[in-house]
């Protein structure tokens, strides 16, 4: 069998926003520094486009700088919850391994 196929770009992708972001008190302050910031000419959509580009490339940054790897953070969580959950799989888990888990839960989510 033999399979080809063509790099498609299927276009931008989307702007996502991560909850951790929303509970970052300096959150709010970054989306409005750069909106600000961004004093655009011409074409209202064209310029709604630009500051929405620059507000990705900031917070894209800014997520680095503040949180790190967050793809290897959940992977890293993960790890730690089924570790966790496998090992009291066959008894009850201790007030102390409950309260590991549901901090390891709330990072998680």
């Amino acid at each position: 069998v033999l399979f080809k196929s063509k790099n498609v770009h299927w276009g931008a992708k989307p702007f996502r926003v991560l909850d951790c972001w929303l509970k970052d008190k300096s959150f709010g302050k970054i989306v409005k520094e750069c909106w600000t910031q961004t004093q655009l000419s011409g074409w209202g959509g064209l310029a709604l486009k630009e500051k929405i580009k620059r507000l990705k490339e900031r917070l894209k940054s800014w997520n680095k700088e503040q949180f790190g790897d967050t793809f290897k953070r959940v992977q890293q969580l993960e790890a730690e919850l089924n570790k966790l959950e496998s090992e009291a799989a066959d008894r009850q888990m201790t007030p102390q391994e409950i309260t590991i888990r549901k901090r390891l839960q709330q990072d998680l989510w």
